[in-house]
């Protein structure tokens, strides 16, 4: 399941600067479904299908930067908490002052 989270934040992270996405359909099968989104598509546009082994060949040149994005979001993730009592004592410390 993680190689295909990774495919998803591939696409995303590559789309940032048009606000567009890509999205990927996993019904534990061989077909995948695709379908294109973002600022003025939605998700109305027709879903298209792709097989795992073309998404893996298409996305494979990029395992290792997405598997750094994916231990990059799992950090932040798990760090959350901390930060968030910082950013509260912070808040709490100016409002003092």
């Amino acid at each position: 399941m993680k190689k295909w989270i990774a495919i998803i934040v591939a696409s995303i992270a590559g789309s940032f600067s048009t606000s567009a996405y890509t999205s990927y359909y996993i019904n534990n099968t061989d077909k995948i479904g695709v379908q294109p989104g973002g600022a003025n598509l939605g998700l109305d546009g027709p879903k298209k299908y792709k097989s795992k082994a073309e998404l893996i060949k298409k996305y494979a040149p990029y395992k290792n930067d997405v598997d750094q994005i994916l231990q990059g979001l799992e950090y932040n993730k798990a760090q959350m908490k901390q930060i968030s009592k910082k950013l509260n004592k912070q808040a709490e410390e100016e409002t003092n002052k």
